[in-house]
């Protein structure tokens, strides 16, 4: 077949070859230059967001701490027991249970003298045939409630659980000023006031806790935690792309943010002191460690203890 094309046809070929060669490298070129961008813009994204979200959960667990020079305090603080008990919880991480905060503030009655503490002897389970004594706690509403109530200097939470007492002494199934706390429980329980009355003492702590100003939530971090989740698992996503150098980097990309979350869930505080609270946890921590230290129960019980 006779060429109708003038020149060499080699070179004409070998020359179309070479330039689609040179537009393909430019376009590989091209596009590990975008991927290397936009691994070094992840890179350097998912730095800034660990060693923020890190500094936060140390800032914040530091604002959570007692930060001034007090160490030891042999006064009760100057709080009632309840906001007492929640500023330690603060300090140590825990939740403050309603029920322990109760019992402090019961406690804390008896020793003004509100009530009285004593035991009770009750019938208790059957053992080898004969019903056992068993001890319980006997509370009593004293006198003083109902006719120099002022003089006790009751704080809100204490008048929330002498209400409920007074209430629980007063109620049907009880009728008498001493209780136990099984009567008690029975009471709350199947009275229809109880749900009310059990509310109450929440509601009067929250109250005074919020009147005292010794806490306040931060909740960047709890955001930044949901952000780094939310960044490792779309990088995880895009760790299905081809390329084992790629792969491997989003790997311990995911598995570093995974990690700084995680440590700053359990290291980081989402409620910290304030700097009114800074004052009146000195007093409560200072208290706790001048008891851890220096209070030896060993040879007293607990009837040696003064309410």
């Amino acid at each position: 077949m006779k060429r109708t094309v003038p020149g060499n046809a080699r070179c004409r070929i070998e020359r179309d070859e070479l330039e689609q060669a040179q537009t393909w490298e430019r376009q590989k070129t091209t596009k590990a230059r975008v991927r290397f961008v936009v691994m070094l813009i992840v890179v350097l994204v998912v730095l800034v967001l660990i060693i923020v979200m890190v500094r936060k959960a140390f800032t914040s667990y530091g604002d959570s701490q007692y930060q001034g020079d007090l160490v030891y305090s042999r006064d009760p603080p100057g709080v009632s027991p309840a906001a007492a008990g929640s500023i330690n919880d603060l300090v140590l991480g825990r939740k403050a249970h309603p029920s322990v905060l109760l019992s402090a503030t019961i406690l804390s009655l008896a020793s003004k003298k509100a009530i009285s503490l004593s035991r009770f002897p009750q019938t208790g389970q059957r053992r080898h045939g004969q019903r056992q004594m068993d001890d319980a706690i006997a509370i009593a509403v004293n006198p003083v409630c109902r006719t120099n109530r002022s003089s006790l200097n009751l704080s809100l939470t204490e008048e929330s659980a002498l209400k409920l007492l007074e209430c629980v002494a007063a109620g049907p199934g009880v009728g008498s000023t001493r209780f136990t706390l099984e009567q008690m429980n029975r009471f709350l329980s199947d009275s229809e006031s109880g749900p009310t009355l059990t509310t109450n003492f929440p509601n009067a702590f929250n109250y005074e806790l919020n009147g005292l100003n010794v806490r306040e939530t931060r909740t960047g971090l709890n955001g930044l935690i949901v952000c780094s989740l939310m960044a490792a698992i779309g990088i995880g996503m895009f760790s299905f792309m081809p390329g084992n150098l790629v792969t491997r980097l989003l790997v311990v990309l995911v598995l570093i943010l995974v990690t700084a979350s995680i440590f700053a869930t359990v290291y980081g505080r989402s409620e910290v002191l304030t700097e009114q609270g800074q004052h009146w946890a000195g007093q409560v921590v200072g208290l706790r460690w001048f008891l851890t230290d220096f209070g030896d129960f060993s040879d007293r019980d607990i009837g040696s203890l003064i309410l």
